[in-house]
């Protein structure tokens, strides 16, 4: 009874503290991402943990500084310019449509002609669909710039919060341990590690990924000459944060702009230059598939599609975009801790022989941690010591 009213009590809390979730969530990715910086810097202690905190604090913004201007407003200008071309698209689909219709085919000896009244009821359904789609892409890239800019008290509550948690990380850490019954302490280290593997696989695997893929598809647009090559390719990089949808809205967004931009310097139609970057699109995205997200990712976040769909619009649901785009991690880190449960209350093994062979073969990280503190608390109590005289 004393455990369901605790449950009703944080259920409770959460739900009047909800506003701060958001908050609370990035600065503890904050935290998590800066932890091993400030470790590094305050190794043996031969730096203060809050001034190391400091100086990766200054450099941080001064990074922030250096791409909300310069950079930055040249980004946000081509993102606006971007929306409004997908706004006018919208107003004037159906004319642009019929711009597609009218011209030849030619493969091998044969000429093929697309006539206009036989696409004309095609293209106007199209243009029933589509463009109320165009004006809610133009929509949402116009609201990201406005919400980029008007983050300020976002970041400056976010980075509060991340500098008390990473002042006190290891306390904390130490704390979490003390409440969990100690012949369960093992099984809660082996679990915190596989979080952890699965975070530091999104957060920094999935920026690296989005690096990548956003110059790739930077280079590519700008040598075959597509308009806005540069905010496609942030779109494209950016849309890597959301499992299977956002590669398909990147490659929707360049095919609609490569379609009714004009005259290209291949000297092909509208379509079949579309499908060229279509095509340019798809490799990149199998490139990616099969090659970088095993040897960067691996398989931390190997989930069904389906269990993917439905954690995105959950998460969606539940906190709007920051959902959508930890809906991945948070569903790996959920069948970790729930497939640990699960097998505890069966009574079969707590981990599976695979986890259990890759542990035996990787050394402990917070086993090695301790030891590495209570070496240092050693050092310390001797280095206070005063020494005994020698008569003594």
């Amino acid at each position: 009874m004393a455990g369901f009213m605790l449950i009703i009590f944080f259920g409770l809390m959460l739900y009047v503290l909800r506003s701060l979730l958001a908050p609370l969530i990035l600065a503890f990715l904050l935290a998590y991402l800066l932890h091993p910086v400030v470790s590094t810097l305050t190794f043996e202690d031969r730096v203060p943990r809050w001034l190391s905190i400091v100086l990766v604090y200054i450099i941080l913004l001064a990074v922030l500084a250096g791409t909300t201007t310069g950079v930055g407003l040249a980004v946000s200008q081509g993102i606006t310019q971007l929306a409004g071309y997908f706004a006018s698209l919208a107003g004037n689909l159906p004319e642009l449509l019929e711009t597609l219709s009218g011209f030849e085919f030619q493969v091998g000896p044969w000429n093929f002609t697309i006539p206009i009244e036989t696409l004309e009821p095609v293209l106007a359904e199209i243009a029933t669909y589509v463009s109320p789609l165009l004006l809610e892409v133009g929509d949402v890239l116009r609201g990201v710039v406005e919400i980029a800019a008007s983050t300020v008290s976002l970041v400056f509550t976010v980075m509060l919060f991340a500098f008390y948690l990473l002042l006190d990380m290891e306390v904390m850490e130490q704390a979490i341990f003390y409440l969990v019954p100690e012949s369960y302490r093992g099984d809660v280290r082996k679990l915190m590690a596989q979080t952890a593997d699965v975070w530091q696989a999104f957060l920094r695997g999935q920026s690296l990924l989005a690096l990548i893929v956003g110059v790739t598809v930077w280079v590519v647009l700008t040598i075959l000459g597509v308009n806005f090559a540069l905010p496609l390719a942030l779109v494209a990089g950016a849309l890597e944060f959301i499992p299977f949808f956002g590669p398909f809205i990147s490659e929707l967004a360049a095919v609609l702009v490569v379609l009714f931009q004009g005259p290209n310097w291949l000297g092909v139609p509208p379509l079949v230059f579309a499908g060229i970057v279509l095509a340019v699109y798809l490799v990149i995205q199998q490139v990616e598939n099969n090659v970088l997200v095993p040897n960067i990712i691996g398989s931390r976040l190997n989930l069904h599609p389906l269990a993917v769909l439905l954690a995105i619009l959950a998460g969606g649901k539940i906190a709007g975009l920051l959902g959508v785009l930890l809906s991945a991690p948070a569903l790996a880190t959920m069948r970790i801790w729930l497939g640990y449960i699960y097998r505890k209350v069966m009574g079969l093994k707590p981990f599976t022989q695979v986890v259990e062979r890759v542990e035996s073969d990787v050394p402990d990280i917070a086993a090695l941690q301790a030891r590495l503190k209570r070496l240092r608390r050693r050092l310390k109590e001797r280095r206070k010591k005063p020494d005994k005289p020698e008569g003594s």
